[in-house]
């Protein structure tokens, strides 16, 4: 913590200076230039310990740039990758900001994977329902029941109970081990 350590011998305008300008400065260019993998270090690790440095005139700022850097790189990342580099920044985002992000990066992609999601009871696949799990956790309760709504999942899922139901020699044990498994 080089900053706090020159802090006492430095101006006040001098520290400020350092700070909101050179400091500022640079984490700005490295949350736009920032691009997730694995030879690079997480986005949170690098941000968040300057948080307490930078006093509340540039957090929000920087904060927004973030938000919009993760939102930009969500839509090539898998769920896992997308909700450890978006969690750190769960508490530090404004609720506006959280709710962009959520609205813009992470909501479609859940609709997505639930659209392309084919209900299929004798082969049911639940990759797709996996990983959209695997995103609910950024979002509330009643955002991924809108999504589940709106997605048409429900609507497909109580249409192919239905069809199921509806056979004439539909095995009821197995309509309600496949109901279970839900």
């Amino acid at each position: 913590d080089l900053l706090s350590i020159w802090k006492p011998a430095m101006s006040t305008v001098a520290y400020h200076y350092l700070l909101y300008h050179v400091v500022a400065n640079r984490l700005k260019t490295a949350v736009a230039e920032f691009a997730p993998s694995a030879k690079k270090m997480p986005l949170d690790t690098w941000i968040l310990p300057w948080l307490p440095i930078m006093g509340t005139h540039h957090i929000p700022e920087l904060l927004e740039d973030v938000r919009r850097k993760l939102q930009q790189v969500l839509g090539a990342t898998s769920a896992k990758d997308g909700v450890n580099m978006c969690l750190p920044f769960k508490e530090r985002l404004d609720s506006h900001n959280w709710a962009q992000l959520m609205a813009r990066g992470v909501l479609p992609k859940i609709e997505s994977l639930l659209r392309q999601m084919e209900i299929d009871p004798s082969d049911q696949q639940l990759g797709a329902w996996h990983e959209a799990l695997e995103w609910s956790e950024l979002v509330s309760s009643e955002a991924l029941a809108m999504v589940l709504s709106e997605s048409g999942f429900w609507r497909k899922w109580f249409q192919r109970l239905g069809q199921w139901l509806h056979q004439p020699d539909a095995d009821l044990e197995q309509v309600q081990a496949w109901y279970t498994s839900w």
